[in-house]
């Protein structure tokens, strides 16, 4: 899926839930080849475009993007409302790479 903005990249097709945000950046690295997790402006994009992309849970998405080393940014696909999360909480990602 390539989103029409500033920001090109390309999604992954599945979401993986229920991960801290440790395994969540482990298992973007995993799927190889320069996958990695969203940065909190790429999230809103693909919030933005959820209902093109598909695949979405209404679940709260990790970002790369750290808050005070112990936190970081998230993006509540319910209701578009984005937050941090301890690392230590569980939710979604979706992977992402450059093209």
């Amino acid at each position: 899926m390539k989103l029409k903005a500033k920001y090109k990249f390309k999604i992954h097709k599945k979401s993986k839930k229920n991960l801290t945000w440790e395994e969540a950046k482990a298992y973007c690295k995993s799927l190889g080849d320069g996958w990695r997790m969203p940065t909190r402006v790429e999230l809103l994009l693909m919030y933005e475009a959820k209902e093109e992309i598909g695949g979405f849970a209404n679940n709260d998405y990790w970002s790369s993007t750290e808050v005070a080393g112990t936190n970081a940014w998230t993006q509540d696909f319910h209701d578009g409302f984005q937050t941090f999360n301890g690392k230590s909480y569980t939710d979604s990602v979706r992977a992402v790479k450059d093209y």
